[in-house]
């Protein structure tokens, strides 16, 4: 199966069967915003996924060169486009040396509670088109430690970058801490 994030006005959808455990996920922009201002830390996303977990996930963001990897059970990988293109193995993704930034989506109440401790960027009020500000890939991109994402933080983006996270060793959880539900539990996705 198919789904991309423009689902509704897609020419491809017709093209893939609905009877399939599996599930193609695209998200051809991640940060339209961000790449409409021409800003450098949009994302092209895909992942694979069952009804219960994501098993695959590759995101490139293209204005800083760098493509990230991971399938169930191995770490992910990043490399470089031309890396990619030479089919090269990638470097093992570390993430130890994040520094102490918490990039918030609709979250004040958590941001709050973090503040003291992290320096806090709330994408929806401290975006400037004008201006650079961390993504939703910040801690792929080494520049943030935490990633807290609200209710309409969905499967294609947020759960393919936590995917990715995950298996270079950041924690992934719901708010009280625990392991995440099969994804056919989760609200807003989509199962076509």
């Amino acid at each position: 199966r198919f789904y991309g994030e423009e689902h509704d006005q897609s020419l491809n959808t017709k093209y893939f069967t609905r009877d399939c455990a599996l599930t193609v996920y695209l998200d051809p922009i991640d940060g339209t915003r961000y790449f409409q201002d021409r800003l450098d830390n949009f994302n092209v996303i895909l992942s694979v996924a069952d009804e219960h977990e994501i098993l695959a996930a590759g995101s490139y963001a293209p204005g800083r060169d760098r493509f990230f990897r991971a399938v169930k059970d191995s770490a992910t990988t990043v490399q470089s486009g031309a890396e990619v293109l030479r089919n090269e193995p990638g470097r093992p993704l570390d993430l130890s040396r994040n520094p102490p930034v918490a990039v918030t989506y609709d979250q004040t109440e958590a941001a709050a509670r973090l503040a003291d401790r992290f320096e806090i960027v709330a994408i929806s009020s401290d975006y400037r088109p004008d201006r650079p500000c961390r993504h939703i890939n910040a801690v792929l991109l080494q520049e943030a430690s935490i990633i807290l994402g609200g209710p309409r933080s969905g499967l294609i983006d947020w759960g393919a970058l936590a995917f990715l996270a995950g298996r270079a060793g950041a924690a992934v959880s719901d708010w009280r801490g625990r392991e995440l539900p099969p994804l056919s539990q989760l609200p807003g996705l989509y199962f076509p």
